[in-house]
This record gives structure tokens, C-alpha cells and sequence, in this order.
């Protein structure tokens, strides 16, 4: 007898064989295309970091980062808005005579506001003062302020702003580190892209025994008083770390060298360790980058010493008056650099801030027009707010748009201000939607919260 014949697989294994690896080709093909085309750059991150197995594929797929030099949409044509014609009919404000004026008178510093009840207090605050100078507001300040001792907290992912807080509050004895703060300020986790100089003071103020308050329109000498003092102070910066494009920074200023015209800070991303994470910058370069946050400045203090930073403040204790001081200083920079993107901006968003919003959109438009960092609406609203009040539609649609594509989709106020568009629309459906992905992005946006209350009542 011959070799016993082996019969051959029946025709449907084989065919099930191809047909699923035929599947899986497909699927992976599917992947491919979803992760690529479907996904922002922020999405993309995302996914990366909860498969971390995958990782290493993915990262073979990503598309290109947007080049550096990328901008926001420039302004659309008037006929395809609701608002009419050119708002820059005439000269632009810093050709004119500025005609702002101080409209609101600081409180008093003997009505101080009640102190809030902590509701978290992981570590109690010393009652001690901190000490303080002799010399009066207006006098001579140091030439040198040693360092403000403070605990330096090394951010962790996208965490500058509880790491700043934290940094600040550890001057007053805080023992705590950045993820309490972190669970708070950023309660929708590690992808929240920007923490607001107004969340920071509300939380310091419900969260802790010590007070805040913040302000925009700053100047080199208003900081050196406010430190000299001793008083710790975050300011929100613009920064470019190497390989990276244009983000907002925050970090708390630690002392100053006057001869030498350098402050010292504490930086939680490029603070070592071994220096405790105090940097120097000049005068000069801290105010470069200062600007591209119209100099906002959260000064930190206990109620017993809130006199003494009312004194310091002088009249940019009004919101009005320090708004009218960054606008000012905007307009200053326009009559010798009239290209210069950040300075119009400034100035759209300080009109904004004084209600003035018919004048602001046409500062938001030149500011479109000679181009400013494309994350800043992940930072600044003000645009949102003024082209929403004169009824510009378009053009606010077309920023959010903007933003959603650029990982704006982790930022509450992008969906809020798509909320508000929606509604003022008359789309109460998608209106609702924006405001509970708002909700779901940080449950503790007051705003959207009112809106969605005020929409379902």
C-alpha cells in the first residue's frame, strides 16, 4: 500500500482564514485613517497616553505638527456677519486722544472683605506677619530683595498654574503639594489646558486662610513694590520651551537685583532642583514675555496685610483703572510699533474688560491680521466675549472652530462660548450640549452651570 492520502482543509477554513486577515487589515486601516483624520493634535496626545502599549505605533501615524508661525483666522468679510460695515472708520484709538477715564474709586482699605471659611485645610496657616519695610508707597524701593523662601514644586503634565499656587502658598506655611491644589483648579484632569488668574484667586481665597487678588496692566516697578514688600506674586508669561511651540506659563517672582536688573522667580519647568527652582530674567525679558498676558499679576496675602497691598496698588485697585492703565500702555506700544500683533490684542482685550466692545472687535481684527501665538484662545476669552456682544458670529464661530481643531476641545470656555453662540442663534439643543461638555471638561465653571440653568428654566 502507498502513503495514506491526507485529504486537503475544507474550502471554508481557508476562506475564513483570509477573510479575517483581510478584517484585521481593515481595521487597522480604519484605525490609521480615525487617529489621522479624525482626531485633533490634542485627541492624538490623549490616546497615546491612555494606551501606552500603543504608543509607539501611533506615534509612526502623527501628522505633522502645525508650523509655528500658525494664526488664527483672519477677520471675514463684513457682508457675511451681522454687525455692518468696518468698524475702523476712523483712526485707530492710539492715533487719538485717549478718552477713557478713571470711572471707579477703590473701596477703602478699612472695609475689607470677610474672611472665607476654609473648606479644605490640609495644613493650618501660622498667624505670624511676614516682614515688612518702612518705607511708604512712592518712596525709594531696595536695590536688592533677598530671596522670598518658598517650597518649589517641580509641575508636573500640564500643571503650572496648582504648582504656582502651591509655590505661593507654602510662603505662609502650605505643606501640601500641587495635587491638591490640581484636584480643584483642574478637576477634569491632566488635559485641562489652561488654569485662569480668576480660578487661581478663587480657590486661594475658598480654599486657604490667606487672600488674592489679581489684576491686569502691571509694570516692573509695581512688582518690585509688591516683592519688596513681601509679598509673593504669580504672573502669567508667554514661553516657547526648545522643540515646542508658543504655551502660557505661570511663575512666582522671588526676589529682584535692581544694579543688575534681574528678578528672581520661581520656575516650576525650568527651575533645577539644586538652585530650588529660582531662575533669573532681566527686567527687559520678563516684560517681553510678560506682555503677552496684557501683564496680568495675582498678588497672595493675609487678611491682617491686605492695608498694605491696598496701598501698593494705590488706584489699580480699581478693575476699571488698572484695564484703562493696560490699555494705555498697548496704545504707547502701537505709535512705535503699529504691527505688532500681542499690543492690539492687549488692547481689544483692556477695551473689553471697560465694556467698550464695538471698538475692541476692530483691535481683535488687526490683532488677527498681523498674527499672535494660535494657542492664545486657549488662554484669553476676551475675543470670544466682544465679537459675541456686537453679534459677529462668523467670525466668533470661526475662532472656536479654530480652536477646537489647534486641542481647544479641553477647554471649558471654548464650549461655553459655543454655548452662547448656539443659544444667541436660537439652536437651544446644541446650546445645551456645548454647556454640559463645558460642565464635564470642570465641573466647577460657574458660568456654563448658570447658562444651562438659565437655558433649562
Amino acid at each position: 500500500m502507498g502513503p495514506e492520502r491526507v485529504s486537503p482543509p475544507p474550502r471554508w477554513l481557508w476562506y475564513g482564514c483570509w477573510t479575517t486577515i483581510l478584517l484585521a487589515l481593515l481595521s487597522l486601516l480604519a484605525i490609521f485613517l480615525f487617529y489621522t483624520r479624525v482626531l485633533t493634535p490634542g485627541q492624538r496626545e490623549s490616546a497615546k497616553n491612555r494606551i501606552p502599549f500603543l504608543a509607539p505605533l501611533l506615534e509612526n501615524f502623527d501628522p505633522p505638527l502645525p508650523p509655528p508661525d500658525l494664526r488664527l483666522p483672519t477677520p471675514l468679510p463684513r457682508d457675511s456677519d451681522t454687525s455692518g460695515e468696518m468698524l475702523l472708520t476712523s483712526p485707530p484709538l492710539f492715533l487719538r486722544t485717549p478718552s477713557v477715564t478713571p470711572s471707579i474709586i477703590p473701596p477703602s482699605p478699612t472695609t475689607l472683605p470677610p474672611t472665607v471659611t476654609a473648606t479644605l485645610v490640609p495644613t493650618a496657616l501660622p498667624t505670624a506677619t511676614p516682614p515688612t519695610l518702612t518705607a511708604q508707597p512712592g518712596s525709594e524701593l531696595p536695590d536688592r530683595v533677598d530671596i522670598l523662601v518658598m517650597n518649589h514644586q517641580r509641575q508636573t503634565w500640564n500643571n503650572c498654574g496648582p504648582a504656582n499656587t502651591t509655590m505661593a502658598l507654602s510662603y505662609f506655611g502650605w505643606k501640601e503639594d500641587q495635587t491638591i491644589a490640581a484636584a480643584v483648579l483642574k478637576p477634569g484632569g491632566q488635559e485641562d489646558k489652561n488654569v485662569s488668574p480668576s480660578e487661581i484667586v478663587d480657590y486661594i481665597e475658598k480654599e486657604t486662610g490667606v487672600r488674592a487678588l489679581y489684576r491686569v496692566g502691571g509694570d516692573i516697578e509695581l512688582l518690585r513694590a509688591l516683592v519688596a514688600a513681601r509679598f509673593p506674586v504669580i504672573i502669567e508669561t508667554g514661553y516657547s520651551p526648545e522643540g515646542y511651540d508658543w504655551i502660557g506659563h505661570y511663575r512666582t517672582l522671588a526676589g529682584y537685583q535692581h544694579n543688575t536688573r534681574q528678578f528672581l522667580l520661581y520656575d516650576s519647568y525650568l527651575g533645577s532642583d539644586e538652585s530650588n527652582g529660582i531662575i533669573s530674567q532681566s527686567y527687559e525679558d520678563l516684560d517681553e514675555h510678560w506682555r503677552h498676558f496684557n501683564r496680568v499679576y495675582i498678588v497672595v496675602y493675609e487678611p491682617a496685610r491686605e492695608e498694605r497691598v491696598y496701598a501698593i496698588l494705590g488706584e489699580r485697585l480699581s478693575e476699571n483703572r488698572s484695564a484703562e492703565l493696560a490699555l494705555e500702555t498697548a496704545l504707547a506700544e502701537l505709535r512705535t510699533q503699529p504691527t505688532l500683533g500681542i499690543a492690539w490684542f492687549n488692547a481689544g482685550a483692556s477695551l473689553t474688560l471697560l465694556g467698550d466692545y464695538e471698538e475692541a472687535v476692530s483691535y481683535f481684527d488687526e490683532a488677527r491680521r498681523h498674527g499672535i501665538p494660535w494657542r492664545m484662545t486657549w488662554y484669553r476669552f476676551t475675543p470670544y466675549e466682544a465679537y459675541h456682544a456686537v453679534g459677529r458670529f462668523a467670525d466668533l464661530n470661526a475662532l472656536l472652530a479654530s480652536s477646537l481643531n489647534a486641542g481647544g476641545e479641553y477647554v471649558e470656555e471654548t464650549y461655553y462660548w459655543r454655548g452662547r453662540l448656539r443659544e444667541s442663534e436660537g439652536n437651544r439643543n446644541d446650546a445645551r450640549y456645548n454647556y454640559r461638555t463645558a460642565l464635564i471638561r470642570n465641573p466647577n465653571f460657574e458660568a456654563a452651570r448658570r447658562a444651562l440653568e438659565s437655558l433649562d428654566a
